[in-house]
């Protein structure tokens, strides 16, 4: 999803609506487990097999906040 896509999106919401991200718990309800995010970032996503999607942030010290190519916006509750 791009930035402009989720923006399209939510015009249509509260603006005073309170925003959680999910993720399927893992159990064999798959039970939809909620985050309070705390932030917003920009950041680069590498491969990581601890990851049970695949992927992790990168812990590369970047902080080129003008070169955004290969970067994604990252919704984080840590």
């Amino acid at each position: 999803m791009k930035v402009k896509d989720l923006i399209e999106l939510l015009e249509d919401f509260d603006g005073d609506m309170e925003v959680v991200t999910t993720y399927d718990y893992g159990d064999i309800v798959h039970t939809r487990a909620v985050n309070f995010p705390k932030h917003v970032s920009s950041g680069k996503i590498e491969e990581s097999g601890y990851s049970k999607s695949g992927y992790a942030i990168s812990e590369e010290d970047d902080d080129s906040e003008t070169d955004m190519k290969g970067k994604y916006v990252i919704i984080g509750n840590i």
